[in-house]
């Protein structure tokens, strides 16, 4: 009996330790860039910089055409691959202190992440998953960005996001694994 009652607890707390992430995540400190597709960078350059009174920077990702920048975060511009896509989310960007204990802290938790971190051309360092839904999420390990324009409408992103379709699989993702709150509006 007391041999049925020992497995049992085994049982429960090996079941309870599975469902946790594992090992401790490393800081995920807030959004550094939003990169999107466009057919229009006329449009681009009169909403950033003329109305919003952003900066516009050199392009730093391949491909990339334009880059406006929002304090020390940018938002980034690269020809459609198909303009009649409506979906023209590029990427979403996170900053992170640490780019390879993340990455592996993912493929730990089951993410499928590249075997290795990434050096960019401005010296810092990344790498890019996908979520569940297939939205392309980069990390990055950043070097310092430039000042804010003091002319600017803002000086920081707060918020980016795409249209869910799987609640479960993106809250088990973002919220699970990566420890965000997710803030989500019905239609």
């Amino acid at each position: 009996m007391k041999t049925i009652v020992l497995c049992a607890i085994l049982l429960s707390m090996t079941s309870a330790l599975a469902q946790q992430p594992a090992g401790k995540r490393p800081k995920i400190t807030g959004i550094d860039h939003v990169s999107f597709y466009t057919t229009s960078p006329e449009a681009n350059q009169q909403k950033y910089a003329t109305a919003l009174g952003l900066a516009s920077t050199l392009p730093l990702e391949p491909g990339q055409t334009q880059r406006f920048m929002v304090g020390s975060q940018w938002v980034g511009y690269s020809p459609a691959p198909d303009p009649k896509v409506t979906n023209r989310m590029d990427h979403i960007a996170f900053r992170t202190d640490d780019c390879e204990a993340l990455r592996k802290y993912l493929a730990a938790n089951g993410v499928k992440v590249p075997d290795s971190v990434a050096k960019t051309k401005d010296g810092s360092a990344s790498f890019t998953v996908k979520d569940p839904e297939g939205n392309r999420i980069r990390f990055i390990r950043g070097s310092a960005q430039p000042k804010p324009e003091p002319n600017a409408v803002s000086s920081q992103i707060i918020h980016a996001g795409f249209l869910v379709r799987d609640r479960a699989a993106e809250d088990k993702f973002y919220r699970d694994v990566l420890g965000f709150r997710p803030y989500c509006s019905a239609e």
